[in-house]
């Protein structure tokens, strides 16, 4: 059993050297543009929107977070 857990440690373990398969857009592009209004809902269920976050310092995390 301890063998098969080191097996797959190793199989599965990021190769240096090697390029990913997969290439993702560059964001730092849009760093300084204005963030366009947005109306979502947030974890309560209220309804927000971008505008709200004016004039504050902000982190935005899109995604699944359960």
């Amino acid at each position: 059993m301890a063998g098969m857990a080191i097996l797959s440690t190793v199989s599965f373990s990021q190769q240096p050297g090697r390029q990913p398969s997969v290439q993702f857009p560059q964001v730092t592009q849009l760093v300084g543009k204005q963030l366009p209004d947005i109306k979502v809902l947030d974890s309560q269920g209220n309804p927000m929107s971008t505008s709200d976050l004016r004039g504050r310092h902000t982190v935005l995390v899109f995604g699944c977070l359960t």
